[in-house]
């Protein structure tokens, strides 16, 4: 964990998110909202308020996250969502602003 803007960053991947959206003058909060699901609840990585997007940083997909990123993904169908791999962090690969 680790300490960036005032936010407990939990992982490094997500850490390093946080930087480059705030080297592209992106305006982001950290886990600001807990969403409720079938069975349980979820809490997405970081909202961009200024383009009103939830993003997701997936470390390593496995079923438990698939499924609950497809249910939080379907349930909340008409908000921007999207999820960011440590693969595409690696490549370089980040969504458009």
């Amino acid at each position: 964990m680790a300490k960036y803007k005032g936010y407990n960053i939990k992982t490094k991947l997500e850490l390093e998110f946080a930087k480059k959206l705030t080297e592209d003058g992106i305006v982001w909060q950290y886990k600001p909202k807990t969403f409720k699901l079938p069975g349980g609840t979820y809490t997405p990585t970081f909202y961009l308020s200024d383009i009103d997007t939830w993003v997701v940083v997936i470390t390593k997909w496995n079923t438990i996250n698939k499924k609950t990123y497809s249910l939080f993904a379907v349930k909340y169908s008409s908000m921007r969502i999207w999820s960011v791999t440590k693969q595409q962090l690696k490549d370089r690969e980040y969504p458009t602003w």
